[in-house]
């Protein structure tokens, strides 16, 4: 199984939505959670050159870097102040 198929498979295990656009590789934790590897609600992998030719990663870095920050799994983010908790809130 390849590095891509594995971080999809994974993220669908934890409901992390994934988004690979514009030459970024985006994750975000279902509401109120973090990835636990990161302590962060979602994380941002830029794969592809910027207006200055400075390539940041390769794609097939990006997705290993993101199976990465999914290999803990999802905790609560635990923030009183959380800024994102606070918008998802009804």
């Amino acid at each position: 199984m390849s590095v891509r198929q594995q971080t999809l498979r994974r993220a669908a295990d934890l409901s992390v939505r994934i988004i690979d656009a514009d030459g970024e590789l985006l994750l975000e934790a279902p509401g109120y959670l973090v990835l636990r590897a990161t302590g962060t609600h979602g994380t941002v992998h830029e794969y592809l050159a910027d207006g200055h030719g400075w390539r940041r990663c390769s794609k097939a870095t990006a997705w290993r870097s993101a199976l990465n920050d999914m290999r803990l799994g999802l905790e609560p983010c635990g923030q009183d102040d959380c800024d994102i908790c606070t918008e998802e809130e009804p």
